[in-house]
């Protein structure tokens, strides 16, 4: 296996993408029926801006969905011809967690698809049947050679630096509804053989409201190949500030190697007694742009603000996900990108 992967690695976000993978939201237990509209609109201008920088490939349940989108985005600038279908049937839409992982060689110039296992983060959502096809389907559809691999692991529990390292979160890859059999030094060994890097960091993920058991694209992003947006809670009394401290002060103290710049978390959002997981730090990267969830509070500008300045070659966009968070989760959440070879 390790000859097989000899020269391959999960390159880092900010690499040329071929595209970005979506997966249409349309569970109403995800989103209830009073919002999912508002949600699909939301998720449709995301699909819009993102059709202006490069390939959209969207998975859809059927065709009826596929004149849905058409019409909500004939109401919106965005470019057609950069938006494809597929009929991949899904049961969320969280590709980033039920989708392909795509790692690369440069020197061979070879695209290969990883399949880990899911489990819709610790079995809390199913059935996850289909979403658990979608790797083999879009392997499928690109005609790339897939490894299938046995251990369970979300995208969203992993960030990359391009350069070796990746960061990840105690709480989700450590936690039993996932890999009860795994120690962590088999976890980590399993991280640097299929993604090519040579050090893993271990965050804590405890934010409140967030039921993926802490994934880090809530927590700390890399925005180049040594410098770190670390979410950041100013009220030391806030339930997320011991987590978000501790955090930047391990990467503080422990990597020195690293620029550290606090990005603010958004006011809390509170729906139904449940406290949901707005992080500013589930942004995407795409060619040539940022695209920044906005929750529509007072922190929305600052955070945009902060994020501009680590992406000087690129436009930063922000767009409202104040209904799709009603999810969860937000764009960095539901996508997927694609590396160009």
């Amino acid at each position: 296996m390790t000859d097989l992967l000899e020269g391959f690695f999960h390159p880092a976000e900010w690499a040329t993408q071929e595209s970005i993978w979506l997966s249409w939201p349309h569970n109403p237990d995800t989103w209830p029926m009073e919002v999912i509209h508002e949600a699909q609109t939301e998720y449709v201008a995301f699909i819009a801006e993102i059709s202006k920088h490069q390939k959209v490939n969207i998975n859809v349940n059927d065709e009826s969905t596929v004149t849905q989108i058409q019409t909500l985005l004939s109401t919106i600038e965005h470019h057609s011809e950069s938006v494809i279908y597929h009929l991949h049937p899904t049961n969320d839409s969280w590709i980033r967690d039920h989708g392909p992982d795509f790692i690369i060689n440069t020197t061979t110039k070879q695209k290969l698809v990883l399949d880990w296992k899911y489990n819709a983060w610790g079995d809390k959502y199913p059935p996850y049947d289909l979403d658990n096809e979608i790797p083999t389907s879009v392997a499928e559809a690109l005609d790339l050679p897939q490894l299938s691999i046995d251990m369970v692991l979300e995208g969203g529990s992993v960030d990359f630096n391009g350069e070796g390292v990746v960061l990840t979160t105690i709480e989700c890859l450590l936690n039993p509804n996932r890999n009860p059999n795994l120690s962590k030094e088999e976890i980590e060994t399993t991280l640097k053989t299929y993604y090519g890097c040579n050090t893993v960091i271990w965050l804590k993920g405890e934010l409140i409201g967030d039921d993926t058991d802490g994934h880090i694209d809530n927590i700390a992003r890399f925005v180049n190949k040594d410098t770190i947006l670390c979410a950041w809670e100013e009220d030391e009394n806030h339930p997320n500030a011991t987590c978000l401290t501790w955090n930047y002060d391990f990467l503080e103290k422990n990597h020195p190697e690293f620029k550290l710049i606090k990005l603010p978390m958004p006011d809390t959002y509170v729906l139904n007694g449940l406290t949901l997981p707005c992080s500013y730090a589930n942004f995407l990267i795409i060619n040539n742009a940022v695209l920044v969830p906005q929750y529509g509070c007072e922190k929305d500008k600052e955070a945009l603000n902060i994020i501009k300045k680590h992406f000087p070659d690129r436009k930063t966009i922000g767009l409202s996900a104040k209904y799709l968070i009603w999810g969860q989760g937000s764009f960095h959440c539901l996508s997927k990108q694609e590396p160009k070879i």
